[in-house]
């Protein structure tokens, strides 16, 4: 699990992300990221119900995705607040893709 500073918890912070925030699509997910001002970087997960009707389902990906950002934290680039929005594809998917897809996705826009 994510320490509490490296995590986007309030609703406020998550708009402001959303209305002004690069972004980029993947197959497996939709990265969105903006610059912020604080000394480290912290991430956000949204996963809907439409991706599985089952929270078993939904909590497994988030885990799987907050573990890999966990065990990279040292190589990501400081001072943004990014978010993965988890498309119903993610759903079933190999840790080891899953892992691939999103350091893929950091690396190709410069946050890793």
């Amino acid at each position: 699990m994510l320490k509490k500073s490296y995590r986007i918890i309030k609703n406020k912070d998550f708009e402001i992300i959303f209305k002004k925030s690069g972004f980029l699509r993947n197959q497996l997910f939709l990265l969105r990221y903006k610059k912020n001002n604080l000394t480290n970087s912290r991430f956000g997960f949204v996963i809907s119900a439409k991706v599985s009707k089952k929270a078993v389902d939904r909590n497994k990906i988030r885990r799987r995705a907050s573990e890999i950002i966990r065990l990279n934290i040292d190589n990501i680039r400081s001072g943004f607040d990014i978010i993965f929005v988890i498309k119903k594809e993610a759903c079933g998917v190999e840790y080891s893709e899953l892992e691939n897809n999103i350091l893929n996705s950091l690396k190709e826009r410069n946050l890793l």
